[in-house]
């Protein structure tokens, strides 16, 4: 199994409410059950707590970014919505949905930014 990062930049209420969201929808899914977790990032000084800044998530590519996706496209009807997605080679890409005309260009993106390292399609 590979480990993907899914980055939420952007104040840290913000992140934290982004990845807590999708890491509770993916675990929701049959097939990613148990399969993500949140990153947390230590409290900032005078802070209490830490907060999520990521979702962490061992699954292969392929049932990865159709639940991923769908969860992009829920979450952008109430919220303008940016991640970075980190591949387990380490490259990355920022994919950001806003808007309805999105949706068939981000299917497209976070299919080929979850299957790159794979060497496939």
């Amino acid at each position: 199994m590979q480990e993907y990062v899914i980055e939420f930049p952007g104040d840290r209420a913000g992140a934290d409410a982004h990845a807590r969201a999708l890491a509770g929808w993916l675990d929701d899914s049959d097939e990613l059950r148990g399969a993500a977790r949140v990153r947390m990032v230590p409290p900032s000084p005078g802070e209490q707590g830490g907060a999520a800044d990521a979702v962490v998530v061992l699954a292969a590519a392929a049932p990865l970014y159709v639940p991923f996706f769908n969860w992009l496209v829920e979450r952008r009807k109430s919220h303008r919505v940016t991640v970075r997605v980190v591949r387990p080679d380490g490259t990355e890409q920022e994919i950001e949905a806003g808007s309805a005309d999105d949706a068939a260009r981000l299917l497209g993106e976070v299919r080929s930014a979850l299957q790159a390292s794979d060497g496939g399609e």
